[in-house]
């Protein structure tokens, strides 16, 4: 049985010897920081809004930014969190003059993402050292469902950023020093999470809250009267009436069947918490016999709570972002004391099917797509109607190739170790993303963005209204992209309807031929 000590470790000179017998090197650092940069950095321009989320909050930026009165409950947002939207349009305001909108509104996600992995990777550092606090962030970049969700506008990220600051006062306040300071430190910290937390329900965050404050040892009570600070706004915004910051969403408890709970649970977890939740339960049920140090049990506590507000808050599966700070530290700190087979496992999936076939696939996909080799790109084409191949471009395509030259020279140059194995695995990762973004990403973008029928409406138009009772992604983007939608007295309007009953139409709008479309009509 491993050591105790490992948990008290505050940097890679108190580790085990067998761990310490590997210092880790500074060009390691540079290598996993470009990993995360690499990661980080593609998906948030050259593309349009998508849905379901991001289509509707550049709606309600761009009428925010606009000179006119707004009225951003149109779209459906009146109970999402205010704080999110605020931080988005202040970077697309910053950002106005060199970049559109909705990709400048983007950079608010890069900030939430840099702050929430300087929270695991500090978290980590603290106690167990350099090398934990990088697996932990690596980790954390390599689940399948968050490449994409966190390169799109949406709800869940202020949360992962909260639980991420939680976390960090929890490691702050278990230190094993007892200084007051650590005190003001992890209670500011944990007080300040709530108010990133409040998008799923102000009792979660309140009892993650009062869990990390537990943590606390009598030298440090002064993290209860810091807390407090923020956590009396939390309590007040659970009161009747409005806030216009920190307005709390409203909690509908449809749990539904126990089979629907669990189908639920299992397609997320399938998608979005891979390789963390199979690398944390067999990380536990290995150590079972073991006791946990304080931290690890935190981080346990914290994990069913995000359970916990995944089932209360219905059908919203990003709510899963809650579940991931608690996932990758606990699978990093695990993973030193699980058997070598499993990294084996992990390496295999990271080389052969995320790196290899998987990048393979997508060469052979914009290869095929852009001089039509072969028949399968008629595949393409049935399965996603409505994409246009974009133009060659020598600059992505020597990027796209040099990236995967440099993903095999480093596989060449790695042996085998868990450590490595999570290395390969992020790499994999971001190696798919990034080619996906350089050279296929255009072709999805085509078919998911409402940039074509807006422009196809405008030309038919030109500066008269439309009338538009239709879906309220449809109508957001509409207008984000410059079509005048007004009332019914407008000359045009759109409708689902076709037959006898309506006049000719002058136009059919789609995004895709999967998605059913609008017809514009002419008032007689």
């Amino acid at each position: 049985m491993s050591s105790p000590r490992l948990f008290l470790a505050a940097s890679d000179s108190e580790l085990p010897a067998v761990q310490a017998a590997h210092p880790f090197r500074r060009r390691k650092s540079f290598l996993y920081a470009l990993i995360c940069l690499l990661w980080l950095s593609f998906g948030i321009i050259a593309r349009d809004p998508w849905k379901p989320d991001e289509t509707l909050i550049v709606a309600v930026i761009a009428d925010m930014l606009s000179p006119a009165a707004a009225d951003s409950t149109a779209y459906g947002l009146a109970e999402k969190p205010k704080l999110y939207i605020l931080l988005a349009a202040f970077f697309a305001s910053v950002t106005s003059g060199f970049l559109p909108l909705h990709e400048g509104a983007r950079l608010a996600n890069v900030l939430l993402l840099l702050g929430g992995f300087s929270c695991l990777g500090a978290a980590a550092a603290r106690l167990y050292g350099i090398r934990t606090a990088w697996l932990t962030v690596l980790l954390a970049i390599g689940c399948f469902g968050f490449m994409v969700r966190a390169h799109v506008l949406n709800f869940g990220l202020p949360a992962f950023f909260g639980m991420s600051l939680a976390l960090l006062g929890a490691a702050v306040l278990c230190d094993k020093n007892r200084y007051v300071s650590q005190g003001v430190i992890g209670g500011g910290l944990i007080g300040l999470s709530t108010l990133f937390m409040l998008f799923t329900s102000g009792m979660i965050a309140a009892l993650i809250a009062l869990s990390a404050l537990a943590l606390a040892k009598k030298e440090q009570l002064s993290a209860y009267v810091i807390a407090a600070v923020f956590i009396i706004p939390l309590v007040l915004t659970m009161l009747p009436g409005e806030s216009s910051v920190f307005i709390l969403p409203e909690v509908k408890p449809t749990l539904g069947t126990l089979a629907q709970v669990i189908a639920d649970m299992s397609r997320v977890t399938a998608w979005s918490l891979i390789p963390l939740l199979p690398l944390t339960l067999y990380g536990l049920w290995h150590t079972r016999r073991q006791p946990l140090e304080r931290f690890p049990r935190f981080c346990l506590f914290a994990l069913a709570y995000g359970f916990v507000a995944f089932f209360i808050s219905g059908e919203n599966e990003e709510d899963y972002y809650l579940l991931l700070p608690p996932l990758a530290l606990l699978a990093a700190i695990l993973l030193l004391k699980i058997p070598d087979d499993i990294a084996s496992v992990m390496d295999f999936f990271a080389l052969f099917i995320i790196g290899l076939c998987t990048s393979s696939a997508l060469w052979g996909g914009w290869a095929d797509a852009t001089w039509q080799i072969t028949p399968p790109i008629d595949l393409l084409t049935e399965q996603l109607p409505g994409y246009q191949a974009p133009p060659f471009n020598p600059v992505k395509t020597l990027i796209a190739g040099g990236l995967t030259i440099g993903w095999i020279v480093l596989l060449c140059n790695f042996g085998r170790s868990k450590e490595r194995a999570v290395v390969n695995w992020s790499c994999g990762i971001t190696l798919v993303w990034s080619v996906f973004n350089l050279l296929l990403v255009e072709y999805v973008d085509s078919g998911k963005s409402y940039r074509r029928p807006a422009q196809t409406l405008i030309a038919a138009v030109g500066a008269d209204c439309i009338h538009a009772p239709i879906a309220t992604h449809w109508r957001a983007q509409l207008n984000y992209f410059g079509v005048a939608l007004g009332a019914a007295d407008c000359p045009y309007y759109l409708s689902k309807d076709e037959g006898d009953n309506q006049p000719a139409a002058l136009l059919y709008v789609a995004r895709n031929d999967n998605e059913q479309g609008y017809y514009l009509y002419r008032r007689i």
